[in-house]
């Protein structure tokens, strides 16, 4: 698996409305079968694709859709900063429970996690909770919320990589489980040189 393949998924489960379940779809050039679909009453929405090629199973978890439920998601990404809670865990773990099932069931594997923004938060936690390899866009810093978290990447761990971006706000708002790989544009990087030379 690798970060362009998760960046596109991570980007497709945005889509409204689903794909239906045993569809075959083609994202970022790539064929997937849908194995499974989650869009709850939480406002959780997320995708369980195999990478037809690789057999490879990827539970991608959507992130803040503010054009489409703004006070939902608004109201999930405000307790993840004043309760360090999500009220969307029980369904991305879920989800990504069923999708290490079916991988099982199908002889396929292995399982990989990924999201972006709230998503990737989700991404950083069920990666730990079933210690599974993936990649994260902009998230919003799990090891800050009240899961029991570590920050950075544990040495026994599944590799996880947050993909992140130096004036991103929502990934500065709090301290990331997995390794974290900062971009920059380079107007950032403008700023950042001449702050250094003050």
């Amino acid at each position: 698996m690798n970060p362009r393949e998760s960046a596109a998924l991570s980007d497709n489960v945005y889509k409204d409305p689903l794909p239906p379940v045993s569809s075959d779809i083609t994202v970022g050039g790539t064929k997937y079968e849908v194995l499974a679909c989650r869009d709850s009453g939480s406002g959780y929405q997320g995708i369980v694709y195999l990478n037809i090629n690789t057999k490879e199973v990827i539970v991608a978890h959507r992130g803040t859709e503010f054009d489409r439920q703004p006070m939902l998601d608004g109201g999930i990404d405000a307790a993840m900063v004043t309760a360090r809670v999500n009220a969307q865990l029980t369904d991305a773990l879920a989800l990504t429970k069923q999708a290490l099932r079916l991988a099982e069931e199908r002889g396929a594997g292995p399982v990989h996690v990924t999201g972006h923004s709230l998503g990737g938060a989700l991404a950083q936690i069920t990666a730990h909770h079933y210690n599974l390899p993936g990649d994260a866009f902009n998230p919003y810093g799990a090891a800050g919320l009240a899961y029991r978290l570590p920050e950075g990447q544990p040495a026994n761990a599944a590799p996880f990589t947050n993909h992140v971006m130096a004036g991103d706000l929502v990934s500065a708002g709090g301290p990331h489980y997995g390794k974290v790989e900062m971009y920059a544009l380079p107007r950032e990087l403008e700023i950042l040189r001449n702050a250094e030379h003050g």
